[in-house]
């Protein structure tokens, strides 16, 4: 029986091809392991900023709706004092205090009369007196319809000098004619101590 025997050098060629193919195959696998490990990632980074997104809009949400339930009930007290006769600064500067000590986000809570002076709330005895008459929420809670409520641009303070955001709400005389404003403010401090709380990661 003849045996034909394997060329060295067609062996060789066999093994290299063989090992190429191994390497080819490995490297393959490699890609495909790394390309599908991105794509978690990126799912997970999604997620983490979804969930983010979804915690801070409902933590700034909740805010708001505290600071309103507030400057609600500050707007009702000013307009149910004015009812009974006239509001009553050191009352209506007492009622505000307690309702602000209730709402730590808030900066101030005050009220204004149909003028736009700023005449009761945080800070306003023994100043001067402050006039927003020409402040964009101001004019439009002037025309709106009772119980209506503005949240403002960021704007400067005039009593705190700060940059600020109003939430405001009108008051009415018992007619209903417009007799002011009840204002919630919030510092823009606030929210960037609370978005500086946020830990994203060394590359978030």
């Amino acid at each position: 029986m003849d045996i034909t025997p394997v060329s060295k050098p067609a062996s060789v060629s066999r093994l290299v091809a063989a090992v190429v193919f191994f390497n080819a195959l490995v490297f393959l696998l490699a890609g495909e392991a790394l390309f599908y490990s991105l794509r978690q990632y990126e799912h997970q980074a999604t997620q983490a900023v979804q969930n983010l997104a979804r915690s801070l809009e409902a933590s700034v949400s909740g805010v708001f709706d505290k600071v309103d339930l507030a400057v609600h009930a500050v707007a009702r007290e000013a307009e149910r004092q004015r009812a009974a006769g006239s509001i009553r600064k050191a009352a209506l500067d007492s009622y505000i205090e307690e309702a602000r000590r209730l709402v730590p986000e808030v900066t101030a809570l005050r009220v204004t009369d149909a003028a736009g002076r700023v005449l009761y709330g945080t800070d306003t005895a023994g100043h001067e007196v402050i006039q927003i008459a020409d402040r964009d929420y101001f004019k439009a809670l002037r025309e709106a319809p009772a119980d209506a409520v503005v949240l403002s641009r960021p704007v400067l303070g005039r009593i705190s000098g700060k940059w600020v955001i109003v939430l405001a709400r009108r008051i009415n005389e018992p007619d209903g004619r417009f007799a002011g404003v009840a204002l919630g403010i919030l510092s823009l401090e606030y929210f960037s101590r609370l978005f500086a709380s946020l830990d994203v990661g060394q590359h978030g």
